[in-house]
């Protein structure tokens, strides 16, 4: 993870406490994950790792922007986010295998931690699973106005599908695998 480098945290070097890690994330980050759904962001991540002997306690804090597309129009969408993690870190001679999102593992020998992951995984699930332009005072969305437009006028879900079904209806392939169809049940 050497494109990560600035987000390792050399643990072995830390005394017992808290300690504190800042950093700005930008596109720059987001370019490095594969499919990742953000474009661009401007994002302040606050790392507090709390030391002790056998464990660490890892506090993940974001805050900021970040752009991706509108489910409605497809544009561009400044989303503001806001989200917060807390993990504990054991050290481990064999790592286990366990679905427990809350510890992570590390090997006794472990020196560096690096939390550019978690921060990734933190800051995709701080995005509302509904991403939308705001409602003006009319309570109308500011999407853009020609995909709303044709949103409009394209008819509802339910003219949607009876146009489809009149199209397959009108079509000699559709009958001709209604008839294989048919010719299978009995």
């Amino acid at each position: 993870m050497k494109k990560f480098k600035v987000y390792s945290i050399n643990i072995s070097s830390l005394s017992d406490g808290d300690h504190l890690f800042d950093y700005q994330i930008d596109n720059k980050f987001f370019e490095e994950f594969e499919k990742s759904l953000i474009k661009d962001s401007n994002i302040s991540a606050k790392v507090t790792l709390s030391k002790y002997p056998n464990l660490l306690n890892l506090s993940l804090q974001v805050s900021g922007t970040v752009q991706t597309a509108c489910d409605i129009c497809a544009e561009a969408l400044d989303l503001e986010i806001k989200g917060e993690e807390n993990l504990v870190v054991k050290f481990v001679e064999e790592i286990p295998e366990t679905d427990n999102p809350e510890v992570l593992y590390l090997d006794f020998d472990a020196s560096f931690l690096n939390v550019a992951e978690l921060l990734y995984e933190l800051i995709t699930l701080s995005i509302p699973i509904r991403k939308v332009h705001p409602i003006d005072e009319n309570s109308n969305y500011t999407c853009n106005p020609i995909a709303l437009q044709y949103l409009t006028t394209s008819g509802s879900a339910e003219d949607q599908i009876e146009s489809e079904e009149e199209s397959r209806s009108n079509n000699p392939m559709w009958d001709a695998l209604q008839k294989l169809k048919d010719n299978n049940k009995n």
